[in-house]
């Protein structure tokens, strides 16, 4: 398979997926932080990676040779001030009943609270969600997403969701 990793970064994503396509595979990381990319660069070199390229561009607007049969991203759309737009866009670039898998988050303040309680560290987790959303993060785009991916012309997604409560110091994921 060739697949896209969109917001690639340092490459997390991507050596995951290499893992996945194998050696016959190839997987293209797009991302508009240079400096991630050349770190992703030496990340692979050290892997030994040669199935790995990474590409520094906007999503939107970069241009891509072939299709791919997949692109996914983790936490990318929550950053999109028109993910709807962006998910088509990204589409286009998946051959015909290919595979647009994206994971998001939920950064929910009132959740938070409710699970942490007043104690300082539910204070700490409700600040990080109302500073994401001052910042104009998405931070309900997982409850969002099937409202994108069907708006973007992709049809209904399947899918997946977990959720992680946890209470007082002794929480460990």
């Amino acid at each position: 398979m060739k697949v896209l990793d969109v917001g690639s970064g340092v490459g997390d994503v991507a050596f995951l997926l290499t893992e996945l396509v194998g050696r016959d595979g190839k997987i293209v990381g797009v991302d508009m932080d240079g400096a991630a990319l050349e770190k992703a660069r030496k990340r692979a070199e050290q892997l030994k990676l040669r199935n790995v390229e990474f590409v520094c561009g906007d999503i939107r607007t970069t241009t891509l040779s072939g299709s791919f049969d997949a692109a996914v991203g983790r936490l990318v759309l929550l950053y999109s001030a028109d993910p709807v737009a962006a998910l088509a866009r990204i589409a286009t670039q998946v051959r015909s009943n290919g595979i647009v898998a994206f994971q998001e988050m939920e950064m929910n303040a009132v959740a938070a609270r409710a699970s942490y309680g007043d104690s300082m560290l539910g204070q700490v987790v409700e600040t990080i969600c109302r500073t994401f959303a001052a910042a104009g993060v998405r931070v309900n785009m997982a409850s969002e997403l099937r409202h994108t991916f069907v708006k973007a012309g992709l049809g209904e997604p399947e899918l997946l969701g977990e959720f992680v409560v946890g209470g007082g110091p002794d929480f460990a994921g």
